[in-house]
């Protein structure tokens, strides 16, 4: 009977959760005469992918310029000299794939 009396303490392992708002932003009103960039994130297929939606854009708009980027490894961040080439595209794709 003296055991039920004991109190248990619970640990919760989780961290606080630390949540940033994030802005969107604003969307292209068209596509037509805009520089998109296609972002390859280098697993297998995503330059498969990238291609096919370059195609689909290139029948359905009159994209003015595509440029291609091609991560170095899917498990890191985007190089900075690649960001600042990014900046100057009017939309970027990045491609995710497997």
């Amino acid at each position: 009977m003296e055991s039920l009396k004991r109190k248990i303490r619970v640990l919760d392992p989780t961290s606080p959760r630390n949540i940033q708002k994030a802005v969107l932003a604003n969307r292209l009103s068209a596509l037509d005469g805009k520089a998109i960039g296609l972002l390859d994130n280098s697993k297998a297929n995503s330059d498969v992918f990238l291609a096919r939606v370059q195609e689909l854009l290139a029948e359905q708009f009159r994209i003015a310029r595509f440029f291609k980027f091609r991560k170095q490894t899917p498990a890191r961040g985007v190089p900075g000299d690649t960001m600042g080439d990014l900046v100057k595209c009017d939309a970027v794709i990045n491609g995710i794939a497997d």
